[in-house]
C-alpha cells in the first residue's frame, strides 16, 4: 500500500547515503526459510501419522482424512509464499515496489489468506472428530458435533467476507485500478480491520477450547500417571498455537497501518506459525505407537543378555491403547505377575477403556485366538474393571461365569486373554 510521501522520503534518504540499498533490501530469504521449515516439520508430521495409522494400526479414520487436508493446504501456503516472493514483494520495501508487481503480489496474497483460513480450520476439526472415536457420553459426542458445525459455518462465513469484500467484482482484491476508477467498492481499511479482529476473537477462543478440550478426556483414561501426563503434554502444544493466534490479532490491528507491513511480515508470519503448530499438536499424540517401538527397539539392542527385552505390541486403532502384538511374555521381579500380548483383529476402544470393559467391548469371535485363561475379581455391578498396568490394556471376551462360595470375593469371572 503506497502512501502519499513515503516514496520520495526512501527515495532521498537513497540518494543521501548510497550504502542503505533501500530498493535491493530483501528480507524474502529469511522468510522463506522460516515458513518452509514449519511446513517441512508440519508435513514430516503428518506422512508418520499416516504410516502409523496405516502400516501399524491398519486403519485410517476421518481425523485423518480431515488432517491431509489440512496438510495440503499447508503446502498452498508455501506456494502462494514463494509466489509473493518472485513478485517482488514478499520481504520488501512495499513503497518502492511497482503497481503491477503490487497487484500480482495481492492476487497471490489473496489465495492465500483463503487457504490458511481454511487449514486452521481443519485442524480443529481433526481434532475434533479424534475426540468423538472415545468420548464417554452422548452429550461429550454432541459438543464436539455441534463445535464441527460451527467452525464449518464460521470458517465459511469468513470466507465470504474475504471473497466479497469488494462486493461481485472479486477481482477488486487485487487490482486496484478497478478501485480508483471507481468500478468496484471495497470495504475500507478500518471496516475490513475490525471484521479481521472479530473474527480473530472467534478464532483465538476456539484456539483455547481444542487445545483444553483433550485434556479431561485423557486424564479419565485408564491408565498410568507418566502416559497421561505425557498426552496432556504434546496436546498441550496448542496453547502455543493460541498464543501465536493473539499475537497475530495484535498484528493485525495495525497491518494496514503500517506503511512497510511486507518487510517483515508479522500477521502473516504469526499466522503460519499458529497454522502449523496446530498440525503438530494435533499429530503427534498419534505418533505414540511410533515412538514406543523406537524405544523399545534401542532397549533391545542397549539391555543385557539376561534381561527380557520389554516388547512393544501393536495398538488399537486410536493410536493410544494396545492392539495387535507378537505372543510374548514380559517377566517381572515377581513371578506371580506376568503381561501378554496376543495378536488379534480386533481391540477395545478408549471409550470403553474409560468405562471399564465389559461383555459391549468383549464380543465373541471365532477368529480371535486362544489366548491365557486368567481370573479377575469384581464388583457388584456388571462391568468388569480393566486393571490398567503400564499401559498395558487387556482386551479379551468372557469365557464363563463362576459364582464363588462362602464370603469374601463378591463375583469372580474367568476372562479370555486374546491381546494386550
Amino acid at each position: 500500500m503506497v502512501i502519499s510521501g513515503l516514496l520520495s522520503a526512501l527515495l532521498e534518504r537513497d540518494a543521501a547515503d548510497p550504502t542503505t540499498h533501500y530498493k535491493n533490501e530483501s528480507n524474502a530469504g529469511s522468510l522463506l526459510a522460516l515458513h518452509g521449515t514449519l511446513c517441512g516439520i508440519a508435513l514430516l508430521t503428518v506422512i508418520l501419522r499416516l504410516y502409523v495409522r496405516i502400516f501399524m494400526l491398519k486403519g485410517v479414520g476421518a481425523d485423518d482424512y480431515v488432517m491431509v487436508a489440512a496438510a495440503v493446504c499447508s503446502v498452498g501456503v508455501i506456494i502462494c509464499f514463494s509466489g509473493e516472493a518472485a513478485a517482488g514483494i514478499l520481504g520488501r520495501h512495499p513503497a518502492l515496489a511497482a503497481p503491477a508487481d503490487y497487484s500480482k503480489f495481492m492476487h497471490w496474497r489473496y489465495f492465500h489468506s483463503l487457504i490458511v483460513m481454511f487449514g486452521i480450520s481443519l485442524v480443529k476439526i481433526s481434532i475434533a472428530c479424534f475426540l468423538r472415536r472415545f468420548v464417554p457420553t452422548k452429550g461429550y459426542q454432541r459438543f464436539l458435533m455441534g463445535s464441527i458445525v460451527f467452525l464449518v459455518a464460521f470458517t465459511l462465513s469468513c470466507a465470504g467476507t474475504l471473497i466479497f469484500n469488494c462486493g461481485a467484482t472479486v477481482s477488486a482484491n487485487w487490482n486496484f485500478d478497478l478501485r480508483t476508477s471507481g468500478k468496484a467498492k471495497c470495504f475500507s481499511n478500518n471496516t475490513f480491520t475490525n471484521i479481521g479482529i472479530f473474527n480473530s476473537s472467534i478464532n483465538i477462543a476456539t484456539d483455547v477450547l481444542f487445545a483444553l478440550l483433550p485434556v479431561p478426556v485423557v486424564w479419565k483414561l485408564q491408565t498410568n500417571l507418566r502416559t497421561k501426563v505425557t498426552l496432556v503434554t504434546i496436546l498441550g502444544l496448542g496453547l502455543f498455537a493460541c498464543v501465536a493466534s493473539i499475537i497475530k490479532a495484535v498484528k493485525q490491528a495495525g497491518a494496514l497501518k503500517d506503511p512497510d507491513w511486507t518487510f517483515h511480515d508479522s500477521f502473516f508470519m504469526w499466522n503460519n506459525i499458529e497454522f502449523h503448530v496446530g498440525i503438530l499438536a494435533a499429530s503427534l499424540p498419534s505418533l505414540r505407537p511410533l515412538f514406543v517401538k523406537i524405544l523399545g527397539a534401542t532397549q533391545r539392542l542397549t539391555s543385557s543378555g539376561n534381561r527380557n527385552p520389554q516388547n512393544y505390541g501393536g495398538y488399537d486403532a486410536d493410536g493410544l491403547a494396545y492392539g495387535k502384538g507378537r505372543s510374548t511374555v514380559r517377566n517381572s521381579r515377581n513371578p506371580a505377575r506376568q503381561y501378554y500380548q496376543f495378536g488379534s483383529r480386533h481391540s477395545t476402544e478408549l471409550g470403553d477403556l474409560g468405562r471399564g470393559a465389559s461383555g459391549r467391548a468383549f464380543r465373541e469371535d471365532p477368529d480371535k485366538a486362544t489366548g491365557v485363561i486368567s481370573t479377575v475379581t469384581a464388583g457388584d455391578d456388571d462391568s468388569d474393571k480393566v486393571m490398567l498396568d503400564q499401559d498395558f490394556h487387556a482386551v479379551g471376551h468372557d469365557k464363563q461365569w463362576a459364582k464363588p462360595t462362602g464370603t469374601g470375593i463378591t463375583k469372580t469371572t474367568t476372562v479370555q486373554i486374546d491381546q494386550y
